[in-house]
């Protein structure tokens, strides 16, 4: 969360219902230990294109800079 007001990313936690996450561009879930999870489907029906979005990547390398940067320090 700190990493995307750093980078000046709308974060939104809410619930959400199944139709609007089928209906969304790209999906993910993370945790201290996956990091970032694209979510490609949902009860076998892709979400966007059925790929990781290039926002779930920007987020993954964000996330793999800042733990590097940490350890090396």
């Amino acid at each position: 969360m700190n990493l995307t007001k750093e980078h000046g990313i709308k974060i939104e936690e809410r619930l959400f219902t199944i139709e609007e996450a089928l209906n969304a561009d790209e999906a993910f879930m993370s945790s201290a230990t996956i990091f970032v999870l694209p979510i490609i489907e949902i009860d076998g029906k892709k979400i966007g294109d059925g790929t990781a979005g290039p926002m779930v990547e920007k987020l993954r390398a964000m996330y793999v800079k800042a733990a590097l940067k940490e350890a090396n320090s």
